[in-house]
């Protein structure tokens, strides 16, 4: 059974901190053009613009959409919907969300994010007053390991108890053919174990 290697530990930790930077950059901006759009909100209709305005309304609308900034519905939230995709791993001295998707492509099949950028994925979807990003990490029956392993096993039996398995099985199967691997055979005896 073997342990992922060091260098994707570390390259995992390099990521995690380009995303936070990352984030702590988009926050800082975000913060700024709160700013901007309220002064914008406030300002009069430019006397050249042809296009009608309506008074903005005190109250944010709801819309079903969950689009250009407005919220979704509240819905009841089951952290089992999102169990089925996402999983929190501790990775080194850290935490990373891990996506899995098996009908992705063979080389994004399996994802991972910082929870920063796990909360911005699903900022716009609420359950009651938090967004179901905030909802399932802070459930107690989200998916969770205690690290990762890559460990395939002919007889089927299970890997550490607790940690994700990154094998997931061949992605192809093989087809029997007639003649079995005669060509493949030839090739070997006159080529290879001369």
């Amino acid at each position: 059974m073997g342990r992922v290697d060091g260098s994707l530990f570390r390259e995992v930790e390099k990521q995690r901190l380009a995303d936070r930077a990352a984030e702590e950059e988009n926050l800082r901006r975000s913060m700024q053009g709160i700013g901007v759009r309220a002064a914008m909100a406030r300002a009069e209709p430019v006397a050249d613009d042809p296009t009608p305005t309506k008074p903005r309304s005190k109250k944010r609308a709801v819309s079903a959409g969950g689009g250009g900034g407005d919220r979704t519905p509240a819905k009841s939230f089951d952290p089992g919907d999102l169990n089925e995709e996402y999983a929190l791993v501790t990775i080194g001295a850290g935490v990373m969300i891990v996506r899995e998707r098996a009908d992705g492509p063979i080389d994004d099949r399996i994802r991972l994010m910082s929870p920063g950028a796990f909360k911005l994925k699903l900022g716009n979807q609420f359950a009651g007053r938090k967004t179901i990003a905030e909802a399932w990490l802070t459930s107690p029956g989200r998916r969770d390991y205690d690290g990762v392993e890559f460990y395939p096993d002919p007889d089927g039996a299970a890997g550490t108890d607790g940690y994700l398995n990154l094998w997931h099985g061949f992605s192809v199967q093989p087809v029997q053919k007639a003649g079995g691997y005669s060509t493949f055979e030839d090739h070997m005896l006159a080529n290879v174990w001369r």
